[in-house]
């Protein structure tokens, strides 16, 4: 835009710098091959699924791994791994799962900070490692989601729509069973369908 040329040039120098970075950690990672933008499908309980990875890799030992790129979230993505909250890696994570029977390793490259976050510091020896929280892996948070959409899809074949949002109480429908995930609140500029959440006065 006229008069914000500055900023322009500051994002592409920062830009550059942080590429260059993520180039070196892939390096100490020992990655020989690289997918950006690589075409992912396979199937669960609804049907098929498909996805694009920003990022697929492959070391020398022939295991692969995805990244997650963001350009900004150096305090939120790490707790989401931490807290084994990162559902659309796992959703990727799975897809490849299904090709070749492994599991990849998993993490999120944000560009603003040039920072890789990973739970693996085998696979990633350079990244900032991400302890978890709990027991649980990436494995049991695709377990989780295919229980919570088990029961996602019972309430919407009976014609049950839940509205999940602040201020909206819960009711005994709204319970998720145990070995499902727990509700998330997204915040409101996410939500397509906000109005069906009723007038602000």
């Amino acid at each position: 835009m006229a008069g914000r040329r500055s900023e322009l040039e500051d994002f592409r120098t920062r830009l550059r710098e942080s590429l260059d970075h993520l180039r070196h950690q892939l390096r100490g990672a020992g990655i020989i091959e690289v997918w950006p933008e690589q075409k992912l499908a396979g199937h669960y309980g609804g049907g098929e699924i498909r996805g694009y990875a920003d990022l697929v890799l492959k070391n020398g030992a022939g295991e692969r791994a995805i990244i997650d790129m963001k350009w900004s979230g150096a305090q939120k993505y790490p707790a989401k791994l931490k807290d084994n909250r990162h559902l659309q890696l796992a959703i990727y994570g799975e897809m490849l799962r299904q090709e070749d029977g492994a599991w990849p390793a998993v993490a999120y490259y944000v560009l603003k900070s040039g920072q890789l976050f990973a739970t693996d510091a085998r696979f990633f020896p350079s990244a900032h490692t991400v302890f978890p929280s709990t027991a649980e892996r990436t494995p049991d948070l695709w377990q989780r989601f295919s229980a919570t959409w088990k029961w996602r899809e019972r309430q919407i074949a009976a014609g049950r729509f839940e509205v999940v949002l602040d201020g909206v109480p819960e009711d005994a429908e709204s319970v998720v069973p145990e070995e499902g995930l727990p509700i998330e609140v997204l915040p409101p500029e996410y939500n397509d369908y906000l109005a069906l959440a009723g007038w602000e006065t």
